[in-house]
């Protein structure tokens, strides 16, 4: 086999395997059943592209017998890489925690709320349904005890929090609960902190 079409035959699990980080790994979006369809899909063809990777870089054409290709074991060998280093380290390269929280009674309400802090700035929050759960990241600031959300964010969260919180013992407060509006917002119990 030629080593140009070695390296095309390398490339479908490059491509696979950034398809998958990326969804694995993203901080927005919503996950259900047809994600869970999604993700088996994706490690059917992260396994098939890995075999055909592997034969590859493996077969010489000409006698029919194993020989490494260099190139293209190099090329599957730091993908593959990628792909443990993304799924064992991938939610620590977004940077270390801070806080984790769940809302009141996380356990046993079918609409719950989970919320990442860490030291870079940024926050994800976990919205928990029935059927579907639904991530959204942003940035947020501390000022004393006061931590204040990226407007943008929390207004995909539908009004189940609101932009700033009160950090007192091991509870984050709402600083705004208008309960006449229709809007009840969640209060949090740390549940780790750094």
């Amino acid at each position: 086999m030629k080593l140009t079409a070695r390296l095309l035959l390398t490339l479908p699990f490059v491509l696979v395997t950034f398809l998958y980080l990326r969804l694995q790994l993203s901080d927005n979006g919503c996950w259900g059943l047809i994600e869970l369809v999604y993700t088996i899909a994706l490690w059917i063809f992260l396994a098939l592209t890995f075999v055909i990777s592997i034969v590859a870089t493996l077969r010489k054409r000409q006698s029919q017998t194993l020989k490494v290709e260099p190139y293209s074991l190099t090329v599957t060998l730091v993908t593959l890489l990628t792909l443990f280093i993304g799924g064992l380290w991938g939610d620590n390269l977004k940077g270390s925690k801070w806080i984790e929280a769940r809302s009141q009674n996380y356990n046993g309400q079918p609409s719950a709320q989970a919320l990442t802090l860490r030291t870079n700035g940024t926050f994800t929050v976990q919205l928990r349904e029935d059927d579907f759960t639904c991530y959204y990241s942003g940035d947020y600031r501390k000022v004393g005890d006061t931590v204040t959300f990226d407007n943008e964010t929390i207004s995909k969260t539908y009004f189940k929090l609101t932009t700033q919180y009160l950090l007192k013992e091991n509870i984050l407060y709402p600083l705004t609960n208008n309960v006449g509006d229709g809007k009840q917002f969640s209060k949090f119990d740390i549940t780790w902190t750094k």
